[in-house]
């Protein structure tokens, strides 16, 4: 009986390296396998295709408040648009619905929100009338 393991034939650097290659976060690469987990199954070539195009719609225009469109800073009309490219690519509605809210089909350049109100320590709060006594 000659069986022969390929682990044992195998250099130990070449057994320790992941099999699949990460890409960079923000890649196209990234934002098609992200889309994938997030749905729980391989994304068609036309899906694929509509999750960079998505992406990219709003890219160079104006936000709701008037500087460039990013994540939660889209209007309507550019999240209409979004909506529409996923559609066309073949997404059903809860898969739409799952990739505009997770923000793969979003820009995250530049701050999300702006910056936060100063905060006032809060005051205790007096223990309320018992009623009935």
């Amino acid at each position: 009986m000659r069986a022969v393991l390929l682990v044992l034939l195998l250099p130990a650097a070449a057994a320790a390296q992941p099999r699949v290659r990460i890409a960079p976060e923000g890649s196209h690469r990234w934002r098609i396998i992200q889309a994938s987990r997030l749905l729980r199954r391989p994304l068609t070539r036309s899906e694929r295709a509509g999750v960079a195009l998505a992406h990219r719609v709003g890219r160079g225009e104006a936000g709701k408040d008037g500087t460039p469109a990013r994540l939660y800073n889209y209007t309507f009309g550019q999240v209409k648009r979004k909506i529409r490219v996923l559609k066309d690519a073949g997404f059903p509605q809860l898969e739409r619905r799952k990739l505009i809210m997770s923000g793969l089909c979003g820009a995250r350049r530049g701050p999300l929100r702006g910056p936060r109100p100063p905060t006032t320590p809060r005051q205790p709060q007096r223990p309320s009338a018992q009623i009935g006594k």
